[in-house]
C-alpha cells in the first residue's frame, strides 16, 4: 500500500506558488511521494502539477466541489487533466439534502450519472464519507444505501476511518464491506480527550501500529483483510507540523 498526504488540513498555509512550493517541499522531505489535492484555490492546477513533478510527487486524487461533480463533470475532468490525475472524490454532500429515502435515491442517481461521465473519460469518481452518512434511513446507514444504489464501476469509495468511527461504525468492517470498490482510504485515528470530545489521534504512533482506537492494522492484518490490498492510504498532516 502506498501512503500519500491529503492537503486539505494544510490549505491555510498555501497562498501562492511560493508557499505551495514550501509546503510540498516539506511533505516530500517527510517521505511522501503522493498527495491528495483539496482546498487549494490560490494556485492554478497546471502550476501545482509543475511543482509536483519537480519534487517527484504524484497527485493520486482530488476533492472537487460537489456541485461541479454533479452538474458539470466535464469541468472536473478538465481539472483532473491539468493535474495529470485520474481520480476525484465527492468530499461531502454539501447542499444536497439527505433527510428521506427519496433524497438518498435522488443523490445516488446523480452520483451514478456523474461517475459514468468520469468513467467514460477514463477517470474514477469516489465518495468520501463523514459521520452524517451513518444516520439510518429505513434501517440502514445512508452510506450503505449510497453504495447499494450506485454501480461500483461508477462510484468507488474513499472511506474515511475517522468519520466512520465518529458516526458509530466499525472502520475494519467497512473496509471489508467495500474491499472491491476501495482504491483509496483516508487513514485518521479516532481519540477521546479528557473532556470526552473526539479528537484526531496520534496517527503515526497509534493508527499505523494498531494501538489507536481504530486499531486498523492490529485487527485487519491477521485475517488477511483488504488493508494490504489498498492502493493508496491518505494520511492527515496537521498544519502545525509544517510550521
Amino acid at each position: 500500500m502506498k501512503l500519500a498526504a491529503q492537503m486539505f488540513t494544510v490549505r491555510s498555509l498555501i497562498h501562492d506558488e511560493a508557499s505551495l512550493a514550501d509546503v510540498l517541499g516539506t511533505i516530500r522531505a517527510m517521505g511522501y511521494t503522493g498527495v491528495q489535492i483539496s482546498g487549494i484555490s490560490s494556485v492554478p492546477f497546471e502550476k501545482i502539477h509543475e511543482r509536483l513533478t519537480a519534487l517527484g510527487i504524484e497527485c493520486c486524487i482530488t476533492h472537487e466541489s460537489t456541485t461541479d461533480i454533479l452538474d458539470d463533470p466535464r469541468k472536473v475532468i478538465d481539472r483532473l487533466g491539468a493535474l495529470h490525475c485520474c481520480a476525484t472524490a465527492v468530499p461531502h454532500p454539501g447542499p444536497i439534502p439527505l433527510m428521506s429515502m427519496g433524497d438518498v435515491r435522488k443523490f445516488a442517481k446523480r452520483l451514478n450519472a456523474a461517475g459514468q461521465a468520469l468513467r467514460d473519460a477514463s477517470c474514477i469518481l469516489a465518495y468520501h464519507n463523514h459521520a452524517l452518512e451513518f444516520r439510518r434511513i429505513e434501517s440502514k446507514p445512508i452510506l450503505e444505501w449510497i453504495y447499494e444504489l450506485t454501480v461500483a464501476s461508477n462510484l468507488q469509495s474513499e472511506l474515511d476511518t475517522y468519520w466512520v468511527q465518529a458516526g458509530g461504525g466499525d472502520p475494519v468492517a467497512w473496509i471489508r464491506r467495500l474491499k472491491d470498490r476501495l482504491p483509496l482510504l483516508h487513514v485518521k485515528d479516532y481519540g477521546i480527550d479528557d473532556s470526552g470530545l473526539r479528537v484526531l489521534g496520534r496517527l503515526e504512533a497509534e493508527t499505523l501500529t494498531g494501538r489507536g482506537s481504530s486499531g486498523l492494522r492490529r485487527r485487519a492484518e491477521p485475517n488477511g483483510s483488504s488493508w494490504n490490498r489498498m492502493r493508496t492510504g491518505l494520511i492527515t498532516i496537521r498544519s502545525r507540523r509544517l510550521r
